[in-house]
């Protein structure tokens, strides 16, 4: 779809200036213009799609660091409680020798 659009107020020495780029293109005037304004609406859409990205990839981010945390946190209670058992095994075989010793 093509729409018609006049532009009022542009200054005579910038309108002297788009047609002096134009001839040096050898485009017209609407023609330069029209690419100007496609040109700047796609980096419109494109920086407001690498926004998009970014805010998705800062939250990705996000979730690893709190992955890697819970994965830490987990080694080091799973350590502890191995620690702790291997202790407490050791007890009852101590218990266990002491008792072994008594009994003959």
């Amino acid at each position: 779809m093509t729409r018609e659009i006049h532009l009022r107020n542009l200054n005579v020495e910038m309108l002297q200036l788009i047609e002096k780029r134009a001839i040096d293109l050898g485009i017209s005037r609407n023609t330069l213009i029209k690419e100007v304004l496609e040109n700047y609406a796609e980096r419109i859409s494109e920086n407001k799609a690498a926004e998009t990205i970014h805010t998705q990839i800062d939250a990705l981010i996000l979730n690893q660091n709190r992955l890697i945390e819970a994965t830490n946190n987990s080694a080091t209670n799973i350590s502890k409680a191995l620690q702790e058992s291997m202790e407490l095994s050791n007890e009852i075989l101590e218990e266990f020798k002491i008792a072994k010793t008594r009994n003959k």
